[in-house]
C-alpha cells in the first residue's frame, strides 16, 4: 500500500516494488490539490503493479533506483529464456560454498574467478556454455605465461578449471539440463621425482645456519611438516612425555587455521635429533614458561640452552602471545644467541659477588636506619589520621543536625495532617519529595567525607580552589555553629598536578587550627578565616588567615614540630602541622610558612605550577 508523505514542504510516495522498498519525490508541493491528484496516481501504480504493466524506470525516470531494476529486468529475461547468466549463478555458487572451504581455499577460488572464469563466460547464460566453449578455453589458459615467463603448468590449468567444472555441473543438476562436462578429462599431470637429502648433507645444511635458526631447520628435517603445518605448530601440541607432535593446525597467509585436509590431522614421532636440541637441564623449565604465558597471555621471555653436538649455545627467546579465535596460543617474537652474553654475565656476576660481600653490612645498617625512621613516619601518619577523623565525627555531627531535624519535624506534621484533614495524595508526594532531598544530603556528606580519607594512590590534576570549597564544606557546618565566617579569595582558578586527597588534608589542618585559635581569642563571636589563591612568578600562593590574635614569636621556630602544641591537654595532638608541612614538602615540592598579620596567624602554602 503506498503512502504519501513530506518533506521539506514537498511531497513524496513510499511504496514496494519487486520486493524493494521506493521512496520518491515528487516535486510537487504540499497542497490539498496536489495531495488528491497524487493519491489517485498511487491508485493507478497499485494497479499496474499488481497487473505487472508498472515500468518503474518510466515513471521515475531520474530516480537513483533506476539501475537496480534495469538489472533486474536483464535478470528476469534471463530466467525468462531458461537459466541465469554465468556471473550470477557463479557468485551465488561460491556464497553457498565458501562455508565449507578454509580461508586460504575460498581466497583461492576467489581469484580463479575474478581472473579468470568471470572475464570470459559473465555474460553467458550457464545452460548456453557448451563444450566447445569450454575446450576453447582450457587452451587459451595453457598459453598463459607462468612463473619465470616459463609455460602455465598442467597442475595449475587443472587447478583453474576445476571451479568452473563445479559451477557448471552444479547449474545442469539445478536446471535439469544436460552437462556440457561430458567426457572432459583433466590435463595429464607429470610424476615429479623426488630426491630427499641424504643425513650427511642435512649435517652440512645443519652446520652453515645462523645458530639461532638450528632448531627449526632441525625440526623441519626430521619431521616432514609441511612449513605452514611448522609455523602453525604451538607448545600444547608438543608431547615431550611421549615424543609427538601433533598435527593440528596450520599458518596460512597470516592466518591460524585447520591443516589442509582432514587427513592432515596426524601425529607425528619426534626423532632422537628433535628431542634433544633442548638441553635436558631446560626442557622443563622452557615448557613451562611457555604454558604459563599461554595462560596468562603475558611476554615469554626466556632463557636455555640448545645443544649442537657436543657444544652447548645459550639462546633468548623474547615473543608476545595472541589468543586465536580456536582457543589456541599464537606468539610473536624472536630468538637469538645470547652465548657470548652469558660468558661475560658469568664473568660479571663473580665480580658483583665480591662487591656485594663488602657492601652487605653497610647496606644492612642504613636498611635499619631507613626501617626505623620509616616505623616513625607511619606512626606519625596514623596518629594524623586518627586525629583527623575525630575531627570529621564532629564535623558530620554538625552537618547532620539541621537536615535530622527538618526530618523530625516533617514526621512530626503528619500527625498534625491527619488530625486536620490535610493527609491527602499532594501532601504525602510533598513529604516523599523533602525527606528523599534531605536523606540525599546525608548520604552526600558520607560520600564526601569518605573520599577525604581515600589515600592519594597517584598523581593528578586537580583544581586548587576546588579542592579547598571542598573541604570548607565539611567543615561549613561546624564553623557556622561557632560563628566564624569563611571566604575564599581568588581571581581564575588554578590547576596543579599533585595528590589531591593530601591537600585537602592540609587545608583541613589549617582551617581546624585557625577555628581552635578564634575560639580561644576574643573574638569568638565574630571569628572570621580568610583563604586566598594568587600566583606570583610560576609559583602558585596560598593564603589561610584568621583573626585568632596571632602565633607567639618564641613560638613560631617550634610550630612544625612532631608533638608540639600549645593547647591544653586532651584538645591537641600536636602532628596536624608537623604532616602538613610532611605533604607540602615531600609529596608536593612545595614549601609551607607561618606567621602573623594584624589580628591573627598567617599561613602560607608556596607550590611549584610551571605550566601546569
Amino acid at each position: 500500500m503506498a503512502t504519501i508523505y513530506t518533506t521539506r514542504d514537498v511531497l513524496y510516495i513510499d511504496f514496494r516494488h519487486k520486493g524493494k522498498r521506493c521512496r520518491e519525490r515528487t516535486g510537487l508541493p504540499d497542497t490539498e490539490l496536489n495531495r488528491r491528484k497524487l493519491l489517485q496516481f498511487c491508485e493507478r501504480m497499485e494497479a499496474q503493479i499488481v497487473l505487472g504493466q508498472f515500468d518503474f524506470c518510466k515513471t521515475f525516470p531520474n530516480s537513483p533506483r533506476c539501475d537496480y531494476f534495469h538489472q533486474l529486468a536483464h535478470r528476469e529475461a534471463l530466467y525468462k529464456a531458461g537459466c541465469p547468466a554465468f556471473s550470477e549463478f557463479a557468485e551465488q555458487w561460491f556464497l553457498e560454498k565458501q562455508a565449507e572451504w578454509r580461508t586460504s581455499h575460498k581466497e583461492t577460488i576467489r581469484q580463479i574467478l575474478d581472473l579468470h572464469l568471470l572475464p570470459r563466460f559473465s555474460a553467458l547464460a550457464v545452460n548456453l556454455i557448451t563444450k566447445n566453449e569450454i575446450m576453447s578455453f582450457r587452451a587459451s589458459i595453457a598459453g598463459m605465461s607462468g612463473r619465470g615467463g616459463k609455460s602455465i603448468s598442467a597442475s595449475r590449468i587443472n587447478h583453474i578449471m576445476t571451479p568452473l567444472r563445479m559451477i557448471l555441473n552444479e547449474a545442469a543438476d539445478r536446471f535439469e539440463y544436460p552437462s556440457p562436462w561430458r567426457n572432459i578429462r583433466a590435463v595429464k599431470v607429470p610424476r615429479t621425482t623426488i630426491m630427499p637429502f641424504s643425513l650427511p648433507q642435512i649435517d652440512s645444511m645443519l652446520r652453515m645456519v645462523r645458530r639461532d635458526f638450528h632448531a627449526y631447520y632441525t625440526v623441519r628435517f626430521f619431521t616432514g611438516l609441511r612449513s605452514s603445518e611448522l609455523h602453525g605448530l604451538t607448545w600444547r601440541h608438543v608431547d615431550f612425555e611421549h615424543r609427538q607432535l601433533l598435527i593440528y593446525q596450520a599458518w596460512v597467509r597470516n592466518e591460524l587455521i585447520p591443516t589442509k585436509t582432514d587427513g592432515s590431522y596426524r601425529c607425528v614421532q619426534m626423532s632422537a635429533q628433535v628431542f634433544e636440541v633442548l638441553h635436558p637441564d631446560d626442557r622443563e623449565g622452557i615448557v613451562a614458561s611457555i604454558q604459563k604465558s599461554a595462560q596468562t597471555l603475558t611476554p615469554w621471555r626466556y632463557e636455555y640452552r640448545v645443544k649442537f653436538g657436543d657444544e652447548v649455545r645459550w639462546l633468548f627467546g623474547n615473543a608476545l602471545p595472541e589468543m586465536q579465535r580456536d582457543g589456541s596460543v599464537l606468539w610473536h617474537g624472536f630468538i637469538h644467541d645470547i652465548t657470548e652474553h652469558k660468558m661475560m654475565e658469568q664473568e660479571l656476576k663473580a665480580l658483583n659477588e665480591q662487591l656485594d660481600r663488602r657492601v652487605e653490612e653497610e647496606i644492612q645498617a642504613r636498611l635499619k636506619i631507613e626501617k626505623v625512621q620509616e616505623m616513625e613516619r607511619n606512626f606519625l601518619i596514623q596518629q594524623s589520621k586518627l586525629s583527623s577523623m575525630g575531627e570529621m565525627m564532629g564535623a558530620i555531627a554538625h552537618q547532620w543536625r539541621q537536615p535530622l531535624n527538618s526530618l523530625g519535624l516533617s514526621i512530626q506534621d503528619i500527625a498534625a495532617a491527619k488530625q486536620y484533614g490535610e493527609l491527602d495524595d499532594a501532601y504525602l508526594e510533598k513529604f516523599k519529595s523533602d525527606s528523599m532531598m534531605t536523606l540525599k544530603r546525608l548520604s552526600k556528606t558520607i560520600d564526601d567525607f569518605r573520599n577525604f580519607f581515600k589515600p592519594s594512590k597517584e598523581k593528578i590534576r586537580f583544581c586548587i580552589e576546588e579542592a579547598i570549597e571542598n573541604t570548607i564544606g565539611m567543615v561549613s557546618a561546624q564553623l557556622k555553629n561557632n560563628s566564624i565566617d569563611t571566604v575564599l579569595e581568588y581571581g581564575e582558578r588554578h590547576y596543579f598536578v599533585g595528590y589531591e586527597n593530601e591537600f585537602e588534608q592540609v587545608v583541613l589542618n589549617l582551617l581546624l587550627n585557625a577555628k581552635d585559635a578564634i575560639l580561644e581569642s576574643d573574638h569568638m563571636d565574630n571569628g572570621h578565616i580568610v583563604i586566598a589563591v594568587v600566583t606570583a612568578g610560576g609559583r602558585l600562593l596560598v593564603t589561610v588567615g584568621d583573626n585568632g590574635g596571632g602565633i607567639a614569636e618564641d613560638i613560631l621556630q617550634r610550630i612544625f614540630e612532631p608533638y608540639f602544641t600549645t593547647k591544653e591537654q586532651g584538645k591537641g595532638t600536636g602532628i596536624g602541622l608537623y604532616m602538613s608541612k610532611e605533604i607540602i614538602e615531600r609529596h608536593m615540592d612545595g614549601k609551607i610558612f607561618a606567621g602573623n598579620k594584624d589580628d591573627g596567624a598567617l599561613f602560607t602554602i608556596e607550590l611549584e605550577i610551571g605550566s601546569d
